[in-house]
Parts: C-alpha cells; structure tokens; sequence
C-alpha cells in the first residue's frame, strides 16, 4: 500500500512538473505575441510567469524579451538589470543584443559615457556579430552627446564607408555630413586598396549591388590607381549580375579598350548584355569574338548556346542551327547540351522537318542528363510513333523509368495509354512512401519556432542545417502556414533526385515540403466553388509566388496568385467586390479572386488546362490568336504537345511545362 502510494505520488509530481513546463512555454508564446502587438504590460506579465517556471527551457530568451518589453515601457532600470541577467547566460545569439540595449537604456538617461562603454565593448569583444553597424552608430551618438564631435563625424562616417547596406547608413552619412558642415571637418577617405578590397569582399559574398558601388567609387576616387583596372571587369558582371545592362556594356566595353584584367571574357558578358536588351546582332557579334579569342574558355559553350539562341530570335534559323551543332561538337559533356539538342530539334519542328527534328531530339541520349533531356526523350518518341508504336512505347518507359516525376514522364505515362501500353509510372508510390527525414528538433529550437522566433531558432541550429534539420524546421514553418522558406530547402533536393533516379526514395514529408497544401481551406473552398480542381490551383499558386501572400513580381502582380491591378479591379467588378490592392495579400480573397480569373480562362478554352495557363502567363488574346492561327480556331482535339512547343514566348511555354508538372506531382502525392 505504501509502495502503491510512493507511485501514485511520484506519477502527480511528474504530471506536476509537465504541467509547469507547459504553462511556462505557453507563457512564453504569449509574452512573445503581446510584445509584438507591442502591448508590453501584457508582455512583462506573461515573461515574468515563463521565468518563474524552475526547469523553463528559454530562460535567457525570456529575460532578454523581458529587458526589451521593460525598455519600451520607460523602465530603464529594470531593461538593463535584465540584459546583464542575459550577458551572464553568454548566450552568443542574445549577448551583441543585450550590450546594444544596455546602451540605449544609458544613452535615454543621459548617461553617455557608460553608453558609449557598452557599444565599445560590444565592439571590442564581438567584431563580427550582425549589429556591429548599430553598435557603431550608437556609438557615434554618445560620443556626440558627450560634445567629442570629431570623434562623432569620424564614427558616423565609418559607418558610411564600411556598412553601405546597412539600414543605418544613410542616417549616419547625412550626421557626419551635418556635423562636418557645422565643425568644418574634413570628410574621412579611405584609401584606393581599402575601396578596392571592401569591393572584392561582397564580390566574393555574392552581393554584386554592393561590390559594383564600391568599384564604381573607386574609380570615381582614384581615377589612376592601380586598383581601378583590377576592379574594372568586376564591376562589369557586377553590373550584368544585377541586371544593370547599360551599366554593364558601358563598362565592359571600357574594359576592352584598356585591355584591362578579363578583356576577353568581357566579349562574353558584353554580348550577354546587348542580348538582354535586345541588340541582338551586336551581342551576336560580341559572342563570336570572344569564341574566336577564347575558344577553350568555360564559357564558351554558353556563348555558342545564346550565339544561336540570339539567331533564332532574329529568325535566321539555318545559322542558330549551325551555332548549336557546334556547341554540341565542341562541347558534347557541357550541362547545356540537352538544352542545346532541344533548340534544334525544335526549330526543325517548327519548320514542318518531323524527321530532322526526330534525329536532333534523339541525339540528346547521347549528352549528359539534365533538366530538359526528358522533353527530348519524350519527343523522340512522339515522332517516332508513325514509324514504330514499340519503339515509341520503349522511349515513353525509358522516360518514366530514368526521369520519372517530371512534366514529360507524365506526359509518356500519358502516351503509353493512348496507345494502348502498359504503363510502368507507379501513381501510389508516394503515397506509401512512409520515410521521414531528420532528426527531432532539440526542445529549445522547437520553442523558439512555436513562439514565432523563427530567425532566432535559425541562428540556435547553426551548421545543423545540414543535417535534417532543416525538414524539421520546414514541417514546423508548415504547421505555421509559411510555406516559402521549407520549399526552398527541399526544391534542390528534389530536383537533384530526379536526375539521379532516385526521387521515389525521397522521404515523403520532403515531398509535401516541395509541393505544400497551403492555404488548402481557401484553395478548397473556391476551386469547387469556381469549377476548378483544387490541386490545379495549388500549382498554380506554387509556380507563380511559392506560396509568399506578400510577393510582388517586376510587372507589379501581387500576392499568392499574381494578379496584376487591372485584371483584379475587372475581377472585383464581376464578383461584386470592393477593390484595395492591400486585399491582394490577403490569402482568402487572392484565392478567391484567381481562382475566378482561372477559371473563366478555363471556360474561355474549353476545359484546356494548358491554353488556360498560358492565357493566365501571356494573356488570353495571345492564346486566342495563337489558336486561330494554327488551328483555325478550333480547340477540340488540340494537340497539346503541339500547342506547347509551338509558344512563341519561352516564359510562357516554360510555365506551361512547369505549372502541368506541378499538378501532376500534387495529384501523385495527394490525390
């Protein structure tokens, strides 16, 4: 009886204590959500709770958003016993934080001088953390309260010059600017090795903005120095990386004249940059110089590729064909080269050369294997089914077999019925794939996410990424409803997976991270309302934003289903609504409206999904035109392959391919 009772007690405790743990988390949640809604009293109260809980898991988060709720009520005492509290946790993520709030809590009462002891020390202590910018900005500002202006001007300058990108730069250039007026200070400069490596560094970071600004100050600065030629070729591709393509021909041709470092591959770049704004026989001209300097170059399978893909544009088709079988001569291991077999063996479609086309999409069984050989694949069988049904149908299932989950495997699945084969595509396979990928997320992560703090539990797991925890994190983010960030980490698994022929062994939650159900209520609701299947809508939404109700393309559409002002303001007319573009990011209503605009393309077409998202892509009157002059108007018994390849816009048969391969894909792992 005894013994019975010690179990009985030891089972309450332990319930207790669970009890506890959850109270405490759920406060934690809670104190994050007020202090969000910035309703701080709330905040503190339920901080307070989270911390009192003895085993809470988060307690230097719970401090640190305690210290920050305290500073936004005027508490500036209690916001910085807090922030010390956190400083001896030496949580590395929360430290940089709690000096910066230090700080500010010593700059708002007037005590400069400690203020501008933390900023330092955060400085001193931790050169590299991602406030740095701030914490010299703040800086600056204890020391111009103290009357140290000089040493002010210089501050604010510094972090002009070294943090360009920073949200605080431009702030601190007009302070230093207004300071230097006032005092009559010369302005700091730095030195043309400095400019010269300060551009190089975001060069190598991959931010191509960034490091064309400081080459193009360098050369504005120092017009002779040494560095400027160095920097020259690099502040050109800078220019062409960001799409700046006036930019970068000035540039590049620039370069050229001097012979500077890079003269030759700057012919490359230069054609690149006359193509993308359409001075097609000049960058044609660029491309074949530069093949005629450099014929070995890495680039130089790119530049027969653009050379006979600018030719096309121009409709010179004899002489694109030419630069492509030359890239395919030269070059036959190039990653392009299935790209490349499919540009001929479409030309030659297009002109009406069904058996040259045949040759030229069959050639690419003999190039490496990339994202466009199942649409080779799959056209080599469809001109070949006039010759041989067999020989077709072996084509379709080597597709299926080695290329499976792409847009043209089902495409074969497709054909392989048609004609009346057994088709070796397995609908279910997905479906009873029961793997997981990754291991449990530690508790704290866990916590962190659940309450929102999701770049917190990002900057927790570190070099964990790698190893499965990012599914985790990308189902946790799901539950969530944010869908944009988990399909990002498993599209490049995906997609490697297929080339490999390895996709039906990839777990299944990394499928359903790839392809998501999101928003799947609304998404429901109005495809039936509307007479659309829902997983339609679904790839849909994924091809146009990736699931992010806040996306706004370059042409201005806006929101899950990228729908631009005019069309949704003719929308909101036939569904009696009231048009605001903020009603675009609302998920509900750019389902509804979408939806609707899809659906009357689909009604439009006659039921033809494809001629309803290319309408949705290039826009309706194209397809109309498109139709009428093909198929003189007639949509029943389209040949949708047909259709497909004949779209003059690569965009537009691009997201036809993309947006049908979705849909499949959401049915096999769905439906």
């Amino acid at each position: 009886m005894v013994f019975q009772m010690k179990k009985l007690f030891l089972l309450f405790c332990t319930l207790f204590l669970l009890g506890a743990a959850a109270r405490a988390n759920n406060n934690f949640a809670a104190g994050v959500a007020s202090f969000t809604e910035e309703k701080y009293p709330l905040a503190i109260v339920s901080f307070s709770k989270a911390l009192s809980a003895p085993d809470f898991l988060l307690p230097e988060y719970a401090e640190f958003f305690l210290a920050k709720s305290y500073y936004q009520s005027f508490a500036f005492s209690s916001a910085e016993a807090m922030s010390n509290l956190v400083i001896q946790s030496k949580n590395e993520i929360l430290v940089p934080d709690a000096y910066i709030l230090i700080g500010k809590c010593r700059l708002d009462t007037n005590r400069n001088k400690e203020a501008a002891d933390a900023f330092g020390y955060l400085i001193k202590k931790h050169p590299d953390n991602r406030l740095i910018s701030l914490a010299y900005y703040l800086l600056a500002e204890a020391n111009l309260r103290q009357g140290k202006n000089k040493e002010a001007y210089n501050l604010y300058s510094y972090v002009d010059n070294y943090y360009p990108l920073s949200p605080y730069s431009a702030k601190a250039k007009q302070k230093a600017k207004e300071i230097g007026k006032k005092y009559k200070l010369k302005p700091a400069k730095l030195s043309a090795k400095k400019l010269y490596e300060k551009g190089k560094a975001f060069w190598d970071a991959g931010d191509y903005k960034a490091a064309a600004a400081w080459f193009n100050r360098l050369a504005k600065e120092y017009p002779h120095a040494k560095q400027v030629k160095s920097a020259l070729y690099m502040t050109g591709l800078a220019e062409f990386e960001t799409a700046d393509f006036e930019a970068a021909i000035n540039t590049l041709e620039k370069n050229i004249r001097e012979k500077g470092p890079g003269w030759q591959n700057s012919y490359y770049y230069l054609g690149r940059s006359y193509g993308r704004r359409g001075k097609y026989d000049k960058a044609i001209n660029a491309l074949q110089y530069f093949l005629s300097l450099y014929p070995k170059s890495p680039l130089a399978d790119n530049a027969y590729y653009y050379t006979g893909y600018y030719y096309e544009i121009e409709e010179d088709f004899v002489l694109a064909i030419n630069a492509y079988q030359n890239l395919l001569k030269n070059h036959p291991k190039s990653a392009i080269a299935d790209s490349t077999a499919y540009q001929i063996g479409r030309i030659y479609y297009r002109q009406g050369n069904k058996e040259f086309a045949r040759r030229a999409f069959a050639q690419a069984f003999n190039y490496p294997l990339g994202y466009d050989s199942a649409k080779c694949f799959y056209w080599w069988g469809k001109l070949t089914e006039e010759k041989s049904r067999d020989e077709a149908a072996s084509i379709y299932a080597y597709i299926i077999n080695n290329l499976d989950y792409t847009y043209y495997s089902y495409r074969g699945d497709d054909r392989l019925k048609a004609l009346g084969y057994r088709s070796p595509l397995n609908h279910s396979a997905l479906r009873k794939n029961s793997l997981v990928a990754g291991e449990n997320l530690p508790p704290r992560i866990n916590l962190l996410i659940e309450a929102g703090l999701n770049d917190y539990a990002r900057y927790e797991m570190g070099e964990k990424n790698e190893n499965g925890y990012q599914i985790r994190l990308g189902m946790l983010l799901n539950r969530r409803g944010e869908y944009y960030l988990p399909i990002s980490f498993t599209e490049k698994k995906v997609k490697g997976a297929i080339l490999k022929g390895e996709a039906t062994g990839l777990p299944k939650n990394v499928w359903e991270l790839a392809y998501p159900k999101g928003f799947w209520p609304s998404v429901k609701k109005e495809a039936s309302a509307f007479g659309v299947d829902p997983y339609l809508v679904l790839a849909l939404i994924r091809e146009e934003s990736r699931f992010n109700p806040k996306a706004v393309s370059s042409s201005r559409a806006r929101g899950l289903m990228q729908i631009i002002a005019p069309t949704a303001r003719k929308i909101c007319e036939q569904l009696d609504l009231s048009y605001r573009q903020s009603a675009l990011y609302n998920p509900p209503t750019n389902i509804k409206m979408g939806t609707y605009y899809f659906a009357s393309l689909m009604s439009r077409f006659e039921g033809n999904p494809s001629l309803a998202l290319a309408g949705y892509n290039g826009g309706p009157s194209r397809v109309k035109k498109w139709v009428g002059e093909w198929y003189n108007g007639q949509m029943a018994g389209i040949d949708i392959d047909d259709f497909v390849i004949n779209i003059p816009i690569r965009e537009t048969r691009d997201y036809v391919e993309k947006v049908m391969g979705s849909y499949y894909q959401y049915k096999r792992i769905y439906d």
